[in-house]
């Protein structure tokens, strides 16, 4: 989480050290907003799963062992009890309570790396695309504009939801590497261009691109 806040920090920071660098702000990636959603799915399955679980060995130990849901967080606690069930020869309370600890760690840091994740693809999500003169910051990342070796404009759509709107999608055609070649990997980003900007992203990219594909 800390590495997460410090990188969003520094992209805040940058953005607003270059706002009067800015040649034009494109459309936000929906793409990251979907994954930022799916992953926010997960994210609460995986909660409701950990509460279950925690639940049902309150239930079972509740009363003589488990005074508070927060013991069950307390690791020292419940190696405590375990090592009490098994000095005492306690086999259901001792099965319930490895099982337990076992899993903990577990899925505890599956739900901390799952919410972080997802927090960090909607907050990319959120940021608009920006042109600046010496390249494309695209989510979040910045693409020279010598990596940029043409473009060419896809279909025409409508917005349907969250607003109306018209826009075109706009193709950017990068470079390839030789790990692109070898395994086959996509040189190509999608964004969605507002209707007005057509003509000045054409200008832009005739400025800026070796070619126009």
């Amino acid at each position: 989480m800390l590495v997460i806040c410090i990188v969003i920090l520094k992209s805040q920071i940058y953005r607003r050290r270059r706002k009067g660098e800015e040649i034009i702000r494109l459309n936000r990636s929906s793409r990251f907003l979907a994954y930022g959603a799916v992953e926010f799915l997960l994210f609460l399955i995986l909660l409701i799963l950990f509460i279950n679980n925690a639940y049902d060995v309150y239930q079972k130990l509740n009363g003589i062992y488990i005074s508070s849901v927060f013991q069950l967080l307390n690791i020292q606690y419940l190696e405590s009890l375990r090592k009490y069930f098994f000095e005492n020869s306690m086999l259901i309370e001792l099965t319930t309570i490895v099982f337990y600890q076992k899993s903990l760690i577990n899925i505890l840091f599956a739900i901390f790396g799952v919410f972080t994740i997802s927090m960090f693809d909607f907050y990319i999500g959120w940021q608009r695309n920006i042109i600046y003169d010496n390249g494309i910051l695209l989510n979040d990342k910045i693409v020279d504009w010598h990596k940029v070796t043409g473009y060419r404009w896809g279909s025409f759509e409508e917005k349907k939801l969250f607003g109306q709107g018209k826009y075109f999608i706009l193709i950017i055609i990068l470079k390839k590497h030789k790990i692109d070649k070898l395994f086959h990997l996509d040189n190509k980003i999608n964004l969605k261009v507002n209707y007005e900007d057509k003509g000045i992203i054409d200008c832009i990219f005739e400025k800026y691109t070796i070619s126009k594909d």
